[in-house]
C-alpha cells in the first residue's frame, strides 16, 4: 500500500511539473503572438545604461534624456570646472548653448560628454555655426577636440571635418562650405592658412577673383597669396 501511494505521489508531482511547463509554454506562445511582427521593435522615449557603480554612462535619446551625473546640465559643476578659467560673461553665455541631442551621448565616469553622435550639442565654449549632425569627440575635461559634421548655415548645408587645439580652439579643418569653397585651413590664434579652390569673394578668401592656390592671413590681411586663377600667380606682402 505504501509503495503505491508513492507511486500515486510521483506521479502526481510529474503532472503538476508537466502542467507548469506547458503553461508557461502556452503562455510565452500567446505573448509572440499578439506581439506579432513586432516583436523585434523596442520602442521606448528614451534609455540610460549606467556602469556597475551605478553611474550613467550612455543617453540615447530624442532628445536625450536627463542624468544627474552629466556636467553639461549642472551649473555649479559648470561653474567650478570651467567658469574659472572663462570670462567674466561665459555663465551667462553658457546658459544660450544647446546641450541636448537627437541621437547618444557617451559619458566617462566623471560625467563628462566624450562622445556625441547624431543632431549634437554646442561646444562647451561657444555655439556652433548652425546645428550639425554627425559625430563629435571631447577630451577627458569635455572640451571638444574632433568632429566630423554636416551644418546647416542659414538653411544652406556646410561639411566640415576639424581637429581642435587644446581648449577646444581651432587647429586644422577639411571643409566644403556652402559658397562652394573646398580646402584645408590651419588656424594657430590670429593667423590662418588656407590651400584649396574658392569662388569670387569666397568666405574664406575674401578676394575679389576666384582663387584656386594656398594663402595665409593675417586677421584681414593677406601675407601671402599663390593663386593659379586670376591675372597675378602670386601676391607676396611683408605688412
Amino acid at each position: 500500500m505504501e509503495k503505491r501511494i508513492e507511486q500515486i505521489e510521483k506521479k502526481l508531482k510529474l503532472q503538476r511539473a508537466y502542467t507548469l511547463i506547458t503553461s508557461c509554454a502556452l503562455g510565452l506562445f500567446l505573448l509572440l503572438s499578439f506581439t506579432g511582427k513586432n516583436n523585434d521593435v523596442i520602442r521606448a522615449k528614451g534609455i540610460v545604461i549606467v556602469d556597475d557603480q551605478g553611474r550613467e554612462r550612455i543617453l540615447i535619446g530624442a532628445p536625450i534624456p536627463e542624468a544627474k551625473n552629466r556636467v553639461r546640465t549642472n551649473l555649479e559643476r559648470v561653474q567650478e570646472i570651467w567658469g574659472k578659467k572663462m570670462s567674466k560673461e561665459y555663465m551667462g553665455w553658457y546658459k544660450n548653448y544647446n546641450h541636448s541631442a537627437n541621437g547618444m551621448v557617451i559619458l566617462d565616469e566623471n560625467g563628462f560628454d566624450r562622445v556625441a553622435i547624431g543632431d549634437t550639442p554646442d561646444p562647451n565654449i561657444g555655439k556652433r555655426t548652425g546645428p550639425g549632425t554627425g559625430v563629435i569627440i571631447n577630451d577627458e575635461l569635455g572640451f571638444e577636440r574632433t568632429g566630423y559634421q554636416l551644418l546647416n548655415v542659414k538653411g544652406k548645408n556646410r561639411m566640415v571635418l576639424g581637429l581642435d587645439r587644446p581648449g577646444g580652439t581651432e587647429g586644422v579643418t577639411v571643409a566644403i562650405l556652402e559658397d562652394g569653397t573646398a580646402g584645408v585651413t590651419v588656424i594657430n590664434k590670429g593667423t590662418m592658412g588656407f590651400m584649396g579652390s574658392a569662388p569670387q569673394n569666397g568666405l574664406m578668401t575674401g578676394l575679389d577673383n576666384s582663387f584656386f592656390g594656398l594663402m595665409f592671413r593675417d586677421k584681414s590681411t593677406v601675407k601671402y597669396n599663390i593663386n593659379s586663377e586670376g591675372k597675378q600667380t602670386a601676391q607676396i606682402s611683408t605688412n
